[in-house]
């Protein structure tokens, strides 16, 4: 049993899986595996993938259909064995320390999660490099408020650069969710902090985020039913931590909520006036109404009218199509 699965999705990345795979090759930290996931690529991707699975027995190649990250992940939690589980998106790379570093943390900790920094680099804007790192840091459960403190947890919602306890996934069923194509990562993080005892940060930054143009997710909405149901599972995680002092979960809430909103008044998606009036009456505006922090005087405007349920008056000032 290997102490680590890394698990990398990959999908029409042949530019740069080598360069991942081989930055994981060249680990210091030698007993892991490295399950690639190839999801229906229709590039030379899979051949690259079963070529170094051919020269190197800790590395695994799983072939399967397109069905999105979200699928490619979690068939890499099915096939890991390793105790603990990382993601690397497969147009990254790591530095060679990058798993010894966090392994060391963890054992030091006793952690059920560990967390550590990045370099982000733009290949076409060097103006938009960032390095994330933090100060070596160990909480319990009871105190994940210092996470936040920290501005940890609010940059650290996606899959990568942490260290997950195969037991705690496997036994809790925490999976990415495959009904959402935005947002999943988010909701696999906040899925999993719940179980977790001890929480701990290696410092260091030694995860390379590739920043490409044409790289970055779109940021149009799902339709009205995907985004109300994102909504209402990360609203079921959030709301444990809503009583802490830190704003940020509160923050973090309403923006999914906003999406629901914004989701009717997509032109892509086609929603009549008629029927973005009927399903923003179907909503609850309790805790928009308690912990939205309007950003202008329109945008203050437009949750009076949302929250005293003027919804026709709301959708002529807000314009089908208009941005929130």
């Amino acid at each position: 049993m290997p102490t680590i699965s890394v698990i990398i999705p990959v999908y029409n990345t042949e530019r740069f899986l080598a360069r991942v795979i081989e930055s994981v090759l060249a680990q210091t930290f030698t007993d892991f595996e490295l399950i690639l996931v190839d999801d229906g690529s229709t590039d030379a991707s899979g051949e690259i993938c079963d070529r170094y699975a051919g020269a190197d027995n800790r590395v695994r190649v799983i072939h399967s259909s397109n069905h999105g990250a979200s699928a490619a992940r979690n068939r890499g939690i099915e096939e890991a064995t390793g105790l603990w589980l990382t993601f690397i998106d497969s147009d990254d790379y790591v530095l060679p320390e990058y798993l010894g570093n966090m392994c060391d943390n963890g054992s030091k900790y006793n952690s059920d999660l560990v967390m550590t920094g990045l370099q982000r680099i733009s290949e076409n804007d060097p103006s938009k490099n960032v390095v994330r790192d933090w100060p070596e840091l160990a909480v319990d459960k009871d105190h994940i408020e210092e996470l936040y403190n920290q501005n940890i947890l609010q940059y650290q919602k996606g899959p990568v650069i942490k260290l997950y306890k195969n037991e705690i996934i496997k036994k809790n069923k925490v999976r990415f969710d495959e009904k959402l194509s935005r947002g999943e990562d988010a909701l696999f993080v906040y899925s999993y902090l719940p179980y977790c005892q001890r929480m701990s940060v290696a410092p260091g930054t030694n995860y390379i985020y590739c920043l490409r143009e044409g790289s970055l997710m779109s940021q149009l909405s799902a339709r009205f039913e995907v985004e109300l149901y994102g909504y209402e599972r990360m609203k079921a995680q959030l709301m444990p931590l809503t009583s802490m002092k830190h704003p940020y979960p509160k923050q973090f809430l309403i923006y999914w909520f906003d999406r629901v909103i914004n989701s009717l008044y997509s032109l892509s998606k086609g929603y009549t006036r008629e029927e973005r009036i009927k399903l923003l009456g179907e909503l609850d505006y309790g805790i928009y109404k308690k912990w939205k922090e309007p950003v202008s005087w329109r945008d203050g405007i437009k949750k009076k009218l949302l929250c005293s349920r003027c919804f026709k008056l709301y959708d002529l000032i807000t314009g089908a199509g208009m941005p929130q």
